[in-house]
């Protein structure tokens, strides 16, 4: 990703995940030592031999782009697609968020849209290698997106209400990631219970600032399997929502 963030991305679109041939994205972080691999991912929407991340860019303000060339979205077969995420490193291992799903606005089938991504903070281009144009077979063709950015500060601006969200992955093994958002600065308690109502981990307690959109790993490899609760208090705002491990 760059210099500050020692984030490795690694396309395999021949890969299996969950015993499917998709392709996956692996995800390393590194340390003192090396390069550690933290998470292999894909989108479920990607089916069988959708060759997910044969193709990867991303940008200084953490979006990611994922091409999956043979996927075939509108019944167009190997039409193609580019999966867009949204990279937070502001935990102990990092995450791709899901953010959006891209297609070309008129798909053929085998026109392999995805193939080649890049990505700058203004702009996106995206290449269909084998797409008809013109009346002329596999001439190919470039797709040019203006990518609008959003500033830190009106995402903030935008936040009014406290929010929290269900965890990401859900099942997971063995970490997964919890997000919530704040509208004003927060003294934070979010934490884990068994279906017993038995405390199993402390993830926050204290207070957070400034206001925004957090994201905190939970890391259960000391758990058993099961279903578990997570718990938000902020303020006066209480919520808790069901997350579930999978060994």
């Amino acid at each position: 990703m760059g210099e500050d963030e020692p984030v490795l991305l690694v396309g395999a679109p021949g890969a299996a995940y969950e015993g499917n041939l998709t392709g996956s994205v692996y995800i390393y972080q590194r340390d003192r030592i090396g390069w550690n691999l933290v998470s292999q991912i894909t989108h479920e929407e990607a089916g069988l031999n959708s060759y997910f991340g044969v193709s990867l860019a991303s940008n200084s303000i953490g979006e990611v782009f994922v091409g999956a060339s043979r996927t075939n979205p509108q019944t167009h077969r190997e039409a193609g697609s580019v999966f867009k995420y949204q990279l937070s490193i502001d935990t102990e291992n990092p995450m791709l968020h899901a953010n959006d799903n891209w297609v070309s606005s008129a798909p053929q089938s085998f026109g392999n849209y995805g193939a080649v991504v890049s990505a700058s903070d203004e702009f996106v281009l995206v290449s269909s290698p084998f797409i008809d144009r013109d009346n002329m077979t596999n001439a190919g063709q470039v797709h040019f997106y203006s990518n609008l950015v959003t500033s830190k500060e009106e995402v903030v601006e935008s936040i009014r209400t406290y929010e929290l969200f269900q965890n990401y992955p859900n099942p997971f093994n063995p970490s997964t990631v919890i997000s919530y958002q704040l509208p004003v600065n927060s003294e934070v308690q979010l934490e884990i219970f068994d279906l017993m109502g038995r405390k199993v981990a402390t993830l926050l307690d204290g207070e957070m600032k400034p206001a925004g959109k957090y994201d905190i790993t939970f890391d259960a490899r000391r758990l058993a399997s099961g279903m578990y609760i997570y718990r938000l208090k902020a303020g006066n705002f209480r919520v808790i929502k069901k997350l579930t491990l999978i060994k």
